[in-house]
């Protein structure tokens, strides 16, 4: 297989990263209010009646299934993403200094190759050069041998 499809597929990982940690904290959040209201909702009234919405019961019951629901389809995706970013970061720990700050202007901060020229004092050809090899170190070590 060509080893440009690892790398444009790791590219677009390297490109999400920084919204990973975001969408983990988030989901965390979100699956400790669940949480929460789950403890916090009281025992229905099986006897009790509201024109509106029926028995007590059914409202009560009703939330606890909506908040369960959401609680395991939050947690299915919660692993997803941690697997993600758990595997970015491991990527991201073979890399040297120099590469890991080349790849995080070009991916997290989402330089141009010309911001980063500026800023690194190397030509455009030698940062292409060093993310390549950057992308390549790190599919190699997740993945294997890619050629």
């Amino acid at each position: 297989m060509n080893k440009n499809v690892f790398v444009a597929a790791f590219e677009k990982k390297l490109y999400c990263y920084p919204n990973t940690q975001e969408s983990l904290q988030k989901i965390n959040d979100r699956l400790e209010f669940i949480e929460t209201e789950l403890l916090s909702i009281g025992s229905s009234n099986p006897t009790s009646y509201n024109n509106n919405t029926g028995s007590d019961f059914n409202v009560v019951e009703n939330k606890r299934l909506n908040l369960i629901s959401e609680q395991i389809a939050l947690s299915q995706q919660l692993k997803k993403v941690e697997y993600e970013y758990m595997e970015i970061k491991k990527g991201l720990s073979y890399l040297n200094k120099e590469e890991y700050e080349i790849i995080e202007m070009r991916y997290f901060k989402r330089w141009s190759i010309e911001k980063i020229e500026n800023n690194k004092y190397i030509s455009k050809s030698s940062i292409y050069r060093e993310i390549e090899k950057a992308l390549i170190k790190i599919i190699e070590r997740l993945r294997g041998n890619i050629n």
